[in-house]
């Protein structure tokens, strides 16, 4: 609330942002705008830090630092009328998976960061297919449309290391929609995009086969 009064001071106090509209949208990712710049210009333990709309992440060197960035954050929120969401606040080692953007993130040895769905996120969407074929049922939705839907989610994590999640999916939708040939997903479509994932693991086993051939030979060499 105070965030919003901050910005239209000339608005009723104590309102808050309306849904739906890009002015509400604008002004909730400028309320935490000064929080950015102290972590980015004056909070000296910090590696880095980043925000995407509500989402932020801070980069220290060690946990003692992570847990005064999470306190400093508290702080500077309160005073600007917003609300840290302490549940899904964590100080998590950047060696060990973590959840952010609804993507489960791993960074590599090499630096590499691979990001797949969350089990929720697959969770749901087979949750969705089994309400859309409802809706199919019901002539409530048509074909076509719950078939564009469902490739659209694929499109927008294909460019994840998800080969073998997507794999399941596919079976699972054809499980559902086996009755309508005109749902079924093209085998071109499928198949371009599981062989791309499937290349890329394969680079990524032989890396990692390659850091233990060099560690056995620097040991060897001591």
């Amino acid at each position: 609330m105070g965030a919003f009064d901050s910005i239209h001071p000339e608005c009723q106090k104590g309102r808050g942002l309306g849904l739906g509209s890009q002015t509400s949208q604008i002004s909730g990712v400028m309320a935490a705008n000064p929080v950015d710049h102290f972590l980015a210009e004056i909070f000296s333990l910090g590696y880095g830090n980043g925000r995407f709309m509500d989402d932020s992440s801070v980069i220290v060197k060690d946990k003692a630092s992570a847990v005064l960035a999470i306190k400093v954050v508290d702080l500077l929120y309160r005073r600007y009328g917003l609300a840290l969401n302490k549940k899904k606040t964590k100080a998590v080692p950047l060696n060990h998976p973590f959840i952010f953007l609804k993507r489960k993130v791993i960074v590599r040895d090499s630096g590499k960061i691979i990001m797949t769905p969350t089990a929720a996120t697959i969770k749901r969407e087979r949750k969705r297919l089994r309400l859309h074929k409802r809706y199919l049922m019901e002539k409530r939705m048509t074909a076509e449309e719950i078939r564009e839907q469902y490739i659209s989610f694929r499109r927008q994590n294909e460019k994840y290391s998800c080969a073998k999640a997507l794999w399941r999916l596919d079976k699972y939708y054809g499980y559902l929609f086996s009755g309508n040939a005109d749902m079924m997903l093209k085998k071109e479509e499928k198949k371009k995009d599981e062989s791309k994932c499937k290349d890329e693991s394969k680079k990524d086993e032989s890396k990692d086969q390659n850091k233990c051939k060099c560690r056995d030979e620097e040991k060897a060499a001591e």
